[in-house]
Protein backbone atom coordinates (compact mmCIF):
# COMPACT_ATOMS: atom_id res chain seq x y z
CA UNK A 1 0.00 0.00 0.00
CA UNK A 2 3.22 2.27 0.80
CA UNK A 3 4.35 1.93 -2.29
CA UNK A 4 1.22 2.49 -4.26
CA UNK A 5 0.55 5.26 -2.32
CA UNK A 6 3.97 7.06 -2.95
CA UNK A 7 3.57 6.13 -7.04
CA UNK A 8 0.20 8.00 -6.58
CA UNK A 9 2.50 11.34 -5.71
CA UNK A 10 4.99 10.63 -8.87
CA UNK A 11 1.79 10.49 -11.16
CA UNK A 12 0.54 13.91 -9.61
CA UNK A 13 3.63 15.22 -10.99
CA UNK A 14 3.72 14.01 -14.60
CA UNK A 15 -0.41 14.56 -14.61
CA UNK A 16 0.65 18.47 -14.35
CA UNK A 17 3.24 18.01 -17.09
CA UNK A 18 0.39 16.27 -19.14
CA UNK A 19 -1.87 18.97 -18.95
CA UNK A 20 0.65 21.49 -20.39
CA UNK A 21 1.63 19.31 -22.76
CA UNK A 22 -2.10 19.37 -24.30
CA UNK A 23 -3.73 21.00 -27.06
CA UNK A 24 -6.77 20.67 -29.79
CA UNK A 25 -7.96 23.06 -32.80
CA UNK A 26 -9.82 25.57 -30.72
CA UNK A 27 -9.49 28.87 -31.00
CA UNK A 28 -9.33 29.44 -27.35
CA UNK A 29 -10.98 32.13 -25.60
CA UNK A 30 -9.63 34.16 -22.88
CA UNK A 31 -9.58 33.38 -19.43
CA UNK A 32 -12.07 35.58 -18.72
CA UNK A 33 -14.72 35.13 -21.64
CA UNK A 34 -18.34 34.11 -20.30
CA UNK A 35 -20.50 31.37 -21.02
CA UNK A 36 -23.94 33.55 -21.08
CA UNK A 37 -21.93 36.17 -23.31
CA UNK A 38 -21.14 33.57 -25.86
CA UNK A 39 -24.55 32.02 -25.80
CA UNK A 40 -25.88 35.26 -26.75
CA UNK A 41 -23.56 36.09 -29.49
CA UNK A 42 -25.16 32.54 -30.73
CA UNK A 43 -28.86 33.09 -30.09
CA UNK A 44 -28.95 36.84 -31.23
CA UNK A 45 -25.98 36.82 -34.69
CA UNK A 46 -26.92 36.00 -38.14
CA UNK A 47 -25.61 32.53 -39.05
CA UNK A 48 -21.58 33.79 -39.92
CA UNK A 49 -18.25 32.85 -39.04
CA UNK A 50 -18.58 34.96 -36.22
CA UNK A 51 -21.43 32.53 -34.76
CA UNK A 52 -18.81 29.46 -35.64
CA UNK A 53 -16.17 31.04 -33.50
CA UNK A 54 -18.72 31.62 -30.85
CA UNK A 55 -19.73 27.80 -31.05
CA UNK A 56 -15.66 26.98 -30.95
CA UNK A 57 -15.51 28.94 -27.72
CA UNK A 58 -18.45 28.00 -25.96
CA UNK A 59 -17.57 24.38 -26.58
CA UNK A 60 -13.97 24.91 -25.35
CA UNK A 61 -15.50 27.02 -22.39
CA UNK A 62 -18.11 24.73 -21.56
CA UNK A 63 -15.50 21.59 -21.38
CA UNK A 64 -13.32 23.73 -19.12
CA UNK A 65 -15.82 23.84 -16.37
CA UNK A 66 -16.55 19.94 -17.07
CA UNK A 67 -20.05 20.42 -18.55
CA UNK A 68 -19.06 17.62 -21.64
CA UNK A 69 -22.54 16.75 -22.79
CA UNK A 70 -23.20 20.46 -23.28
CA UNK A 71 -20.15 21.28 -24.84
CA UNK A 72 -20.81 18.43 -27.42
CA UNK A 73 -24.27 19.51 -27.33
CA UNK A 74 -22.98 22.78 -28.92
CA UNK A 75 -20.13 21.48 -30.47
CA UNK A 76 -22.88 19.18 -32.81
CA UNK A 77 -25.08 22.70 -33.50
CA UNK A 78 -21.79 24.93 -34.20
CA UNK A 79 -21.01 21.74 -36.91
CA UNK A 80 -24.51 22.39 -38.51
CA UNK A 81 -23.51 25.61 -39.09
CA UNK A 82 -19.81 24.62 -40.53
CA UNK A 83 -21.49 22.28 -43.02
CA UNK A 84 -23.67 25.26 -43.91
CA UNK A 85 -21.65 27.61 -44.41
CA UNK A 86 -19.17 25.11 -45.82
CA UNK A 87 -16.51 26.59 -43.05
CA UNK A 88 -13.99 23.47 -43.29
CA UNK A 89 -11.78 24.83 -40.81
CA UNK A 90 -14.48 25.66 -38.14
CA UNK A 91 -15.37 21.85 -38.73
CA UNK A 92 -12.27 20.24 -38.33
CA UNK A 93 -11.98 22.95 -34.86
CA UNK A 94 -15.51 22.10 -33.99
CA UNK A 95 -14.55 17.91 -34.23
CA UNK A 96 -11.80 18.36 -32.02
CA UNK A 97 -13.26 20.06 -29.69
CA UNK A 98 -15.87 17.70 -29.21
CA UNK A 99 -12.71 14.82 -29.10
CA UNK A 100 -11.48 16.41 -25.89
CA UNK A 101 -14.76 16.43 -24.25
CA UNK A 102 -15.48 13.02 -24.94
CA UNK A 103 -11.85 12.12 -24.01
CA UNK A 104 -12.42 13.78 -20.52
CA UNK A 105 -15.15 11.73 -20.18
CA UNK A 106 -13.45 8.75 -20.33
CA UNK A 107 -15.59 8.24 -23.83
CA UNK A 108 -12.32 7.25 -25.05
CA UNK A 109 -14.24 5.50 -28.77
CA UNK A 110 -15.66 8.72 -29.20
CA UNK A 111 -12.79 11.04 -28.60
CA UNK A 112 -10.58 9.09 -31.00
CA UNK A 113 -13.33 8.88 -33.72
CA UNK A 114 -14.01 13.00 -33.58
CA UNK A 115 -10.01 13.90 -33.63
CA UNK A 116 -9.72 11.64 -36.84
CA UNK A 117 -12.27 13.19 -38.42
CA UNK A 118 -10.53 16.73 -37.21
CA UNK A 119 -7.00 15.41 -38.90
CA UNK A 120 -8.78 13.91 -42.16
CA UNK A 121 -10.21 17.23 -42.79
CA UNK A 122 -6.72 19.25 -42.34
CA UNK A 123 -5.17 16.94 -43.93
CA UNK A 124 -7.21 18.08 -47.19
CA UNK A 125 -6.69 21.36 -46.68
CA UNK A 126 -2.93 21.10 -45.84
CA UNK A 127 -3.17 22.37 -42.18
CA UNK A 128 0.03 20.52 -41.01
CA UNK A 129 0.52 22.23 -37.98
CA UNK A 130 -3.07 21.39 -36.94
CA UNK A 131 -2.31 17.44 -37.87
CA UNK A 132 0.47 18.00 -35.02
CA UNK A 133 -2.27 18.69 -32.47
CA UNK A 134 -4.38 16.20 -33.43
CA UNK A 135 -1.59 13.32 -33.46
CA UNK A 136 -1.28 14.97 -29.88
CA UNK A 137 -4.33 14.62 -29.23
CA UNK A 138 -5.12 10.70 -30.50
CA UNK A 139 -1.98 10.29 -27.69
CA UNK A 140 -3.22 11.80 -25.15
CA UNK A 141 -6.20 9.68 -25.72
CA UNK A 142 -4.50 6.48 -25.95
CA UNK A 143 -1.95 7.03 -23.09
CA UNK A 144 -4.70 7.69 -21.03
CA UNK A 145 -6.19 4.43 -22.21
CA UNK A 146 -2.78 2.59 -21.13
CA UNK A 147 -2.27 1.63 -25.23
CA UNK A 148 1.55 3.42 -24.55
CA UNK A 149 2.98 2.07 -28.09
CA UNK A 150 0.05 3.49 -30.03
CA UNK A 151 0.95 6.95 -28.10
CA UNK A 152 4.53 7.23 -27.84
CA UNK A 153 3.80 6.73 -32.15
CA UNK A 154 1.43 9.84 -32.02
CA UNK A 155 3.50 11.81 -29.84
CA UNK A 156 6.73 10.58 -32.45
CA UNK A 157 4.38 11.75 -35.18
CA UNK A 158 3.30 15.33 -33.41
CA UNK A 159 7.37 16.07 -32.54
CA UNK A 160 8.29 15.36 -36.46
CA UNK A 161 5.80 17.72 -37.61
CA UNK A 162 6.91 20.60 -34.86
CA UNK A 163 10.72 20.14 -35.86
CA UNK A 164 10.17 20.09 -39.40
CA UNK A 165 7.77 23.53 -38.92
CA UNK A 166 10.48 25.15 -37.05
CA UNK A 167 7.68 25.22 -34.13
CA UNK A 168 9.95 24.46 -30.68
CA UNK A 169 7.14 25.26 -28.26
CA UNK A 170 5.20 22.31 -29.66
CA UNK A 171 8.53 20.61 -29.85
CA UNK A 172 8.47 20.77 -26.01
CA UNK A 173 5.27 19.51 -25.83
CA UNK A 174 5.84 16.44 -27.64
CA UNK A 175 9.19 16.00 -25.93
CA UNK A 176 7.47 16.31 -22.71
CA UNK A 177 4.63 13.53 -23.64
CA UNK A 178 7.10 11.11 -25.27
CA UNK A 179 8.93 11.17 -21.44
CA UNK A 180 5.64 10.72 -19.98
CA UNK A 181 5.10 7.37 -22.15
CA UNK A 182 8.37 6.34 -21.53
CA UNK A 183 8.24 6.28 -17.74
CA UNK A 184 4.43 4.70 -18.16
CA UNK A 185 6.97 1.61 -19.90
CA UNK A 186 9.45 1.86 -16.82
CA UNK A 187 11.97 3.55 -18.94
CA UNK A 188 12.99 5.99 -16.43
CA UNK A 189 16.49 6.76 -18.07
CA UNK A 190 15.21 7.29 -21.63
CA UNK A 191 12.13 8.82 -19.90
CA UNK A 192 14.66 11.42 -18.53
CA UNK A 193 16.62 12.45 -21.71
CA UNK A 194 13.66 13.46 -23.14
CA UNK A 195 12.31 15.75 -20.70
CA UNK A 196 15.81 17.41 -20.51
CA UNK A 197 15.68 18.11 -24.35
CA UNK A 198 12.44 20.01 -23.37
CA UNK A 199 13.87 21.91 -20.60
CA UNK A 200 16.60 22.72 -23.14
CA UNK A 201 14.11 24.03 -25.94
CA UNK A 202 11.88 25.90 -22.95
CA UNK A 203 14.92 27.89 -21.85
CA UNK A 204 16.13 28.99 -24.81
CA UNK A 205 12.66 30.21 -26.10
CA UNK A 206 12.22 31.57 -22.87
CA UNK A 207 8.72 29.57 -21.94
CA UNK A 208 8.39 29.76 -18.36
CA UNK A 209 5.10 27.87 -17.71
CA UNK A 210 7.54 25.15 -20.14
CA UNK A 211 10.73 25.60 -17.91
CA UNK A 212 8.49 24.79 -14.73
CA UNK A 213 6.83 21.64 -16.00
CA UNK A 214 10.21 20.14 -17.15
CA UNK A 215 11.33 20.66 -14.33
CA UNK A 216 8.86 19.30 -12.61
CA UNK A 217 8.73 16.21 -14.91
CA UNK A 218 12.88 15.71 -14.19
CA UNK A 219 12.49 15.94 -10.33
CA UNK A 220 9.41 13.01 -10.41
CA UNK A 221 12.23 11.22 -12.53
CA UNK A 222 14.92 11.61 -9.43
CA UNK A 223 12.07 10.99 -7.18
CA UNK A 224 11.57 7.71 -8.61
CA UNK A 225 14.99 7.06 -8.76
CA UNK A 226 14.93 7.53 -4.85
CA UNK A 227 17.86 10.69 -5.95
CA UNK A 228 15.97 12.98 -3.27
CA UNK A 229 18.69 15.59 -3.09
CA UNK A 230 18.58 15.99 -7.28
CA UNK A 231 13.96 15.51 -7.11
CA UNK A 232 14.25 18.55 -4.57
CA UNK A 233 16.15 20.92 -6.40
CA UNK A 234 14.22 20.58 -10.02
CA UNK A 235 10.62 20.82 -7.78
CA UNK A 236 12.01 24.03 -6.08
CA UNK A 237 13.33 25.03 -9.18
CA UNK A 238 9.43 24.19 -10.61
CA UNK A 239 7.63 25.74 -7.61
CA UNK A 240 9.67 29.32 -8.01
CA UNK A 241 8.22 30.03 -11.45
CA UNK A 242 4.88 28.74 -10.65
CA UNK A 243 4.38 31.43 -7.73
CA UNK A 244 6.34 33.96 -10.04
CA UNK A 245 3.69 33.16 -12.71
CA UNK A 246 1.09 32.41 -10.13
CA UNK A 247 -0.11 28.84 -11.84
CA UNK A 248 -2.24 27.58 -8.21
CA UNK A 249 -3.15 24.29 -9.89
CA UNK A 250 0.88 24.20 -10.37
CA UNK A 251 1.83 25.30 -6.87
CA UNK A 252 -0.69 23.11 -5.72
CA UNK A 253 1.01 19.55 -7.12
CA UNK A 254 4.86 20.95 -6.73
CA UNK A 255 4.35 21.26 -3.24
CA UNK A 256 2.59 18.31 -2.68
CA UNK A 257 5.74 16.35 -4.70
CA UNK A 258 8.02 18.26 -2.58
CA UNK A 259 6.41 17.53 0.74
CA UNK A 260 6.18 13.51 -0.75
CA UNK A 261 10.24 14.00 -1.09
CA UNK A 262 10.32 14.80 2.14
CA UNK A 263 8.14 12.44 3.50
CA UNK A 264 10.75 9.62 1.77
CA UNK A 265 13.56 11.03 3.65
CA UNK A 266 11.56 10.74 7.17
CA UNK A 267 11.30 14.42 7.58
CA UNK A 268 7.45 14.31 8.45
CA UNK A 269 6.93 17.43 10.10
CA UNK A 270 8.26 19.50 7.39
CA UNK A 271 5.92 17.17 4.40
CA UNK A 272 3.28 17.99 6.81
CA UNK A 273 3.65 21.48 6.18
CA UNK A 274 3.97 21.27 2.18
CA UNK A 275 0.83 19.23 2.55
CA UNK A 276 -1.26 21.33 4.21
CA UNK A 277 0.07 24.09 1.49
CA UNK A 278 -0.95 22.26 -1.23
CA UNK A 279 -4.31 21.91 0.07
CA UNK A 280 -5.14 25.61 0.76
CA UNK A 281 -3.85 25.94 -2.81
CA UNK A 282 -6.59 23.16 -4.57
CA UNK A 283 -9.09 23.78 -1.60
CA UNK A 284 -9.37 27.42 -2.81
CA UNK A 285 -9.38 26.24 -6.69
CA UNK A 286 -12.27 23.54 -5.60
CA UNK A 287 -10.19 20.84 -7.19
CA UNK A 288 -11.55 17.66 -6.18
CA UNK A 289 -8.87 15.20 -7.27
CA UNK A 290 -6.42 17.02 -6.16
CA UNK A 291 -7.55 17.25 -2.67
CA UNK A 292 -8.43 13.11 -2.75
CA UNK A 293 -4.70 13.05 -4.01
CA UNK A 294 -3.04 15.37 -1.42
CA UNK A 295 -4.81 14.24 1.59
CA UNK A 296 -4.11 10.19 0.45
CA UNK A 297 -0.50 11.57 0.73
CA UNK A 298 -0.68 12.75 3.98
CA UNK A 299 -2.83 10.10 5.50
CA UNK A 300 0.10 8.01 4.83
CA UNK A 301 2.75 10.31 6.04
CA UNK A 302 0.71 10.58 9.24
CA UNK A 303 0.74 6.82 9.13
CA UNK A 304 4.20 6.53 9.10
CA UNK A 305 4.21 8.89 12.57
CA UNK A 306 2.17 6.31 13.87
CA UNK A 307 -0.31 8.92 14.46
CA UNK A 308 -3.12 6.44 13.53
CA UNK A 309 -6.07 8.46 14.59
CA UNK A 310 -5.61 11.66 12.78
Amino acid sequence: MQIDIMNKGFLLALTFALLLCGDCFAQKSKRDSNIDSLTLVIENNPEDTLKVRAYNDLTWELKNRGKYDLSVHYGWRGIALCKKLNDTIGLAALYSNIGVSYFRKGSYDSAEYYHKLAISICEILGETSRIGMGYNNLGLVNLDRGNYPLALKYFLQRLAIKEKLGEEGGAVAALGNIGIVYNALELPDTSLKYFERALAIAIRIDDKRAISFSNNNIGAIWFKKKQYDKALTYFHAALKIKMEIKEGRGIAGTRANIASVYAEQGLYEEALVEFDSALTFYRKMGDGEGISSTLNLKGNTLRKMKLLDE
